[in-house]
């Protein structure tokens, strides 16, 4: 129904936000990171999403179209409702979420509050085929396209299987993916990175 709020920031809670649009103030359930761009009496955009319950109407929104869009891909998963949903990506990015997904790192899911063991399975194994490989490395330095994108997730994959967490690996591999080569080499390039680090 709302696409996005575009106005100006009244109040700001710690899990929400009051944003004036041409005169009406729309309340808006909102993850820390957006929330924290935000700043009374500025402007923001938020992209939103109206959830619909039997005893009422709820909109959450977003400081960017990737969190939307990962927030959505999570209210999918059955047991996660949207404040868990809100919780998961007030913990971690809307790309660290995809990263974790998409290499199976249950103990990063399992650190937010709320997520076990078995719900971090269970995202996991309902959305890992799911999220895309540019949703997963969204930073400038890390979009990928096409054969690029499987490129990339090979190298994480092989850094990954020699120890390496999965968030580590993705960001070293950002960090030397405009050099270009193939996954070998790539993973090469970013296990200097590693050893530096």
């Amino acid at each position: 129904m709302y696409a996005f709020l575009d106005g100006t920031v009244e109040e700001i809670d710690t899990d929400r936000i009051a944003i004036n649009c041409g005169g009406v103030g729309y309340e808006v359930l909102s993850n820390t990171a957006s929330i924290q761009n935000c700043q009374i009496g500025g402007r923001a955009k938020l992209y939103t999403r109206l959830i619909v319950r039997e005893d009422a109407l709820t909109l959450f929104g977003f400081c960017t179209r990737e969190e939307k869009a990962m927030f959505d891909r999570l209210i999918t998963v059955s047991g996660i409702g949207p404040k868990v949903a809100l919780s998961i990506l007030s913990s971690m990015t809307a790309s660290e979420t995809a990263i974790a997904i998409v290499t199976g790192d249950e103990k990063a899911l399992g650190r937010v509050p709320g997520i076990g063991k078995k719900t971090a399975q269970r995202l996991i194994l309902e959305l890992k085929g799911a999220v895309a490989n540019e949703q997963m490395l969204s930073t400038p330095a890390a979009v990928a396209a096409g054969n690029e994108s499987e490129t990339v997730e090979e190298a994480i994959a092989i850094l990954v299987a020699m120890g390496f967490s999965p968030m580590d690996s993705a960001a070293a591999v950002a960090l030397v993916k405009a050099d270009g080569g193939a996954p070998e080499e790539m993973a090469i390039a970013a296990l200097r990175r590693l050893d530096r680090g």
